[in-house]
């Protein structure tokens, strides 16, 4: 709350985005049938495509994701970015301060997310059958990991908005 009232720009990944969600009001849930671990696809909403950080993307691209908690409704005043198949809320932001909240896992790629389906494999009951299916099922993500060094440009680097909006307000 005080990075927002601050202004200062916060990006909250997985566990981060559950954090920020239930800091502002919004819910997060417990829904292991709807499970994501592995490569999905998520796809931009409208407002997805016209924020900094995603109009560069596709309107749809894989990204690593390991949850089975989902953001079921968000803050007030959040601007819903992207879904997926299985968690309607993949990503949101507040237009009023630099917050933003991702679900999947930008910093991540496929030996990343192998690392995590084996060292969790009995927490989420990963049958050897399953973890086999999983790791077929991946794909590479590069489009996601755009996001990272995107956040920290708009709002780190010496052009970031962020930036120049603090020296001339």
């Amino acid at each position: 709350e005080d990075a927002r009232r601050r202004n200062i720009p916060t990006l909250g990944i997985c566990f981060g985005a559950q954090i920020l969600t239930h800091a502002f009001g919004g819910r997060v849930e417990k829904d292991e049938a709807r499970a994501e671990v592995g490569t999905f696809l998520v796809t931009k909403t409208g407002e997805g495509s016209d924020d900094e950080l995603f109009r560069d993307l596709p309107p749809s691209f894989d990204a690593q994701l390991g949850h089975k908690d989902h953001l079921t409704v968000l803050p007030a005043g959040a601007v819903h970015l992207a879904s997926s198949e299985r968690s309607v809320h993949q990503a949101w932001k507040f237009t009023d301060a630099p917050v933003y909240a991702l679900t999947f896992h930008p910093e991540l790629d496929q030996d990343g997310v192998l690392y995590r389906v084996d060292y969790y494999a009995s927490e989420y009951k990963l049958t050897p059958d399953v973890i086999a299916s999983m790791r077929a099922a991946l794909r590479p993500s590069p489009e996601a990991s755009t996001i990272l060094k995107k956040f920290l440009n708009t709002f780190s680097g010496e052009d970031s908005m962020w930036k120049n909006a603090q020296e001339n307000p």
